[in-house]
């Protein structure tokens, strides 16, 4: 009699155990998906109380009387309805939570698609191309200047015959900083992460201030160290839900030639190849680094500095040569899906456009570099006006 109030004790509390496991299923569907360690912990504990229920039954069992058929029918019962419970329980660790997991990352997937899309389009509403103005300040401190800023977008020229008004995306006049210029194409770099090509370049005459705008001094870096400290943050920011590999390369187009500005003695000539996917191009035998942090891109862009060829001229003691190109590629798999994709960030800071008559040099080979100069800057005109109007062809 003992034994069979122990039992029915026992079925009893396995009853309960059973109506809690059916609740927290029931809750399980209901709860958000942000709450599924919550319910592991919670399943993982009503694991320990049937495995703990089961080992009391063993122990009744053991002290049953062979005799009594009675008692011993009941435990097995109860052992064969503990076993369907824990195989249940087993189920809804494995199971529903893997279903609701999968659910989890498809919800994951749609809002990174979603942001990407908004994000993106906000990028294409700007404009695929887009041209900024920066008007560097007057020299030798004088504040006389032909220039006003009617507005954000515009620019008037004081000529001999009045005023002659320019519109741009943006204009930014000559007490413009640093943190202003590249606070506008910041939703540029994310877009690199997202899988999109960048390209970002300086243009104007020898001594505009390109190369000040592009790299800058330690003290007040430019675009170039600021887009690649903005980078290694949201790669950071991503880590746990996007693996990003970065490698850079650094080279110059001098003369119509490709120099590899990080290992400037090598005797392998840089040529222009397509990749073996059939998209894009690449250079094939430059250096590669892979770099983890913005400092490292800053040890190699002052290494490619002082390779660079530079000359001077009669507008400029320290007029750049030579286009500097500075790509940075990226390589990213998705934690999620194991989707890979790949992107490429490239900030140009290009030659100064000039004239033999402005620059009054007598020098053969400033003349040259000159000519070559132009020429090259001519041929990247013909390439954005291809890319303005969607043309087919782009040279």
């Amino acid at each position: 009699e003992q034994r069979e109030q122990e039992a029915e004790k026992l079925r009893q509390q396995h009853l309960e155990d059973i109506a809690e496991i059916n609740r927290l299923k029931a809750e399980l569907n209901s709860r958000p998906v942000d709450e599924i360690s919550w319910l592991r912990q919670q399943l993982a504990e009503e694991a320990k109380t049937i495995q703990q229920l089961e080992e009391g039954t063993q122990r009744t069992t053991t002290v049953a009387s062979d005799g009594d058929e009675g008692s011993h029918a009941l435990i097995e019962r109860l052992q064969a309805e503990l076993q369907a419970a824990t195989q249940r329980e087993e189920e809804l660790l494995s199971g529903s939570t893997n279903h609701e997991l999968a659910h989890m990352r498809k919800l994951y997937q749609n809002e990174v698609k979603k942001r990407k899309q908004l994000h993106n389009r906000l990028v294409e509403l700007k404009g695929n191309i887009r041209v900024y103005v920066r008007v560097r300040p007057a020299n030798n401190g004088t504040t006389d200047t032909c220039c006003t800023f009617p507005n954000d977008e515009t620019i008037a020229l004081s000529m001999e015959n009045g005023k002659k008004k320019y519109s741009f995306d943006n204009v930014f006049g000559p007490k413009s900083t640093q943190e202003e210029v590249f606070e506008d194409t910041l939703p540029l770099i994310t877009s690199t992460l997202d899988g999109y090509n960048v390209c970002i370049f300086a243009y104007g005459q020898t001594g505009s201030g390109k190369t000040f705008t592009m790299q800058g001094p330690a003290s007040n870096p430019g675009i170039n160290r600021r887009a690649l400290s903005e980078l290694f943050s949201l790669v950071k920011e991503r880590e746990d839900t996007q693996q990003t590999q970065v490698s850079v390369s650094v080279f110059e187009i001098y003369n119509d030639n490709i120099r590899d500005l990080l290992n400037p003695d090598r005797h392998e000539k840089c040529t222009i190849k397509t990749n073996p996917s059939g998209k894009g191009q690449y250079i094939h035998n430059t250096t590669c680094t892979s770099v983890d942090n913005a400092a490292a891109v800053d040890d190699l862009l002052c290494k490619a500095a002082a390779n660079r060829a530079s000359g001077a001229t009669n507008m400029n003691l320290h007029s750049s040569r030579s286009h500097m190109l500075l790509s940075v590629n990226l390589n990213m798999v998705d934690l999620a899906t194991g989707q890979k994709s790949t992107a490429k960030l490239t900030l140009v800071d290009l030659a100064g456009s000039e004239r033999g008559a402005d620059t009054k040099s007598h020098n053969r080979t400033r003349r040259m570099e000159g000519a070559e100069i132009n020429k090259s800057l001519l041929a990247l005109k013909e390439c954005v006006r291809a890319l303005d109007s969607n043309s087919s062809h782009v040279p």
